[in-house]
């Protein structure tokens, strides 16, 4: 499996205000639990994009590498959540590596654009973040059917065992006589969530019927 890992970079991430270090300390948790087999590439993100290279998690050597690339990136200017794209399938230069889940860490605040980053064909996002009270985090780990953990309260076992299952919701629907479907994409629900589906019969039916397709999603 692939972990992605979307790191936020900018001022107000800033070393000596203390966030980052607990954030680091509940990834190294994390990655001291991850499969030895799991592949981490991390993107940094502040006004711009930056990825970093892939690196395997296999011993401590590896999980070293992966949070000294994130300790050594530095934290400067604003942030642009928007200019992340959770929805890539893979890291660039690398079409056969397929990320299967996200990990955001950020403080949620955007000084630029969109306070949400793209999330379309995203899979499961799930959200580090100290600012649980952020409205477009929540949005982004419920659509994608991810989660949201607060360091020091979250054990690295939960998040693991979130991250080992699959989003599930809406696939398809298939029958005859029925057109302008909407939602017209497979859509991760979270547990309890109800989904409006709707459309319209085509011109000249009076009747139709209908099946829908429930199971593994991605966003």
């Amino acid at each position: 499996r692939h972990l992605g890992i979307a790191w936020d970079s900018s001022m107000s991430r800033d070393p000596d205000k203390g966030d980052r270090a607990v954030d680091l300390s509940m990834l190294r948790e994390l990655l001291r639990v991850l499969p030895a087999s799991m592949l981490v590439s991390c993107l940094c993100f502040d006004v711009d994009v930056s990825w970093l290279e892939p690196l395997a998690v296999s011993g401590e050597d590896g999980r070293r590498k992966v949070l000294r690339q994130l300790e050594m990136h530095p934290c400067d200017g604003g942030t642009r959540l928007s200019s992340v794209d959770l929805g890539c399938k893979c890291p660039p230069g690398n079409p056969g590596a397929t990320i299967d889940a996200w990990l955001l860490v950020t403080d949620g605040v955007g000084s630029l654009g969109s306070f949400l980053p793209k999330i379309k064909g995203a899979p499961p996002v799930f959200v580090i973040t100290r600012n649980s009270a952020a409205p477009n985090l929540r949005e982004v780990a419920t659509a994608t059917g991810g989660g949201l953990f607060v360091p020091g309260s979250a054990k690295p076992e939960e998040l693991l065992a979130k991250l080992a299952a699959p989003a599930f919701g809406f696939q398809r629907i298939s029958g005859r006589g029925v057109c302008d479907v909407f939602p017209d994409r497979p859509t991760v629900l979270a547990p309890g969530e109800r989904l409006l589906l709707v459309g319209r019969l085509q011109d000249g039916v009076s009747s139709s019927a209908v099946n829908v397709d429930y199971g593994p999603v991605r966003g």
